[in-house]
């Protein structure tokens, strides 16, 4: 675990010169209960597994997704790991998708999945892209189900500066702004894209600051909005934001690293969410050679 992080680390690509708007989360935060194993990743299916987040229709149930190179698929698991079935978008191509988030949309009072093709392993791509559906209600008497979506709105996203890689996507249910953290530097950058934001024309996000941590792979806000994790190979970070307060000053107030995390568990760990419930959160790693992938959980006390 150890070299295969110092490989990472070496391979990233530069140093952000910005002041920080908070230092390294190192306040040991002990509010969460040691891991459980709750399941297998189901594999081949989930082999590359690089965003999940909890159902809002589906108690208990967790939507998945797979990083560049795979079908653009989204997959439904249960909390031990069960694959449920799967959705298939025709008019889509996973380029790289990196995370997953549900959160409002167009229509009040209905949730909205968020994919994030968001990766840029070369720092290349003129825009990335965001698409937006309504979460389906799945019958789940019926297993495994197969489905097809056709209908997706793609929000097409431009950073100010230059092009970069994240793996790290945010959608706030109170403002409905969407928040990328790149992954490709030193301390990591936190973007915002205000809403509302244009389906027809590239947006531009805005820069809000700096993380002082490198390599942020995954992230979470809770359903209530008031709990914030972003996570990286080694360590997962926390933050609780009070009520009337936004995403970005709830990131400027000091966060907190949940000690008893085990990275090591997880030897290539990119993706995390809380359950539907915020009584605690999940987190998993691709395949690495022959380590297979399990399903974690982190209880609250």
């Amino acid at each position: 675990m150890f070299i295969s992080f110092i490989f990472i680390f070496l391979s990233v690509l530069g140093c952000n010169s910005e002041e920080p708007i908070n230092e390294i989360p190192t306040n040991e935060f002990p509010e969460f209960n040691d891991v459980v194993e709750t399941g297998n990743i189901p594999t081949p299916e989930l082999e590359e597994i690089s965003g999940i987040v909890a159902s809002s229709h589906h108690e208990g149930h967790l939507w998945c997704i797979n990083d560049s190179g795979n079908p653009a698929n989204l997959f439904l698991i249960d909390n031990k790991g069960k694959l449920k079935g799967s959705i298939d978008f025709p008019d889509l191509k996973n380029r790289d998708w990196e995370d997953i988030a549900i959160g409002p949309g167009s229509e009040n009072g209905k949730n909205y999945i968020y994919i994030g093709d968001i990766g840029d392993n070369e720092g290349k791509y003129e825009y990335i892209s965001v698409y937006r559906f309504e979460e389906p209600e799945m019958n789940l008497s019926e297993t495994p189900f197969s489905k097809t979506i056709g209908k997706i709105e793609e929000i097409k996203i431009r950073y100010p500066d230059q092009a970069r890689d994240a793996e790290t996507l945010l959608v706030d249910p109170f403002s409905k702004d969407l928040f990328i953290i790149s992954k490709r530097d030193l301390n990591v950058i936190v973007f915002k894209l205000s809403y509302p934001f244009s389906f027809f024309e590239i947006n531009t996000l805005e820069k809000i600051g700096i993380l002082k941590f490198p390599l942020a792979t995954g992230g979470d806000i809770s359903n209530d909005g008031h709990e914030i994790l972003i996570r990286n190979y080694t360590d997962v970070y926390y933050w609780s934001r009070e009520k009337g307060t936004s995403l970005e000053e709830a990131l400027l107030t000091p966060g907190y690293r949940i000690e008893n995390f085990n990275s090591d568990l997880e030897p290539q760990g990119e993706a995390i969410c809380f359950g539907s419930d915020s009584k605690g959160f999940y987190s998993c790693s691709e395949k690495l050679e022959n380590i297979s992938q399990k399903l974690f959980y982190y209880s609250k006390k």
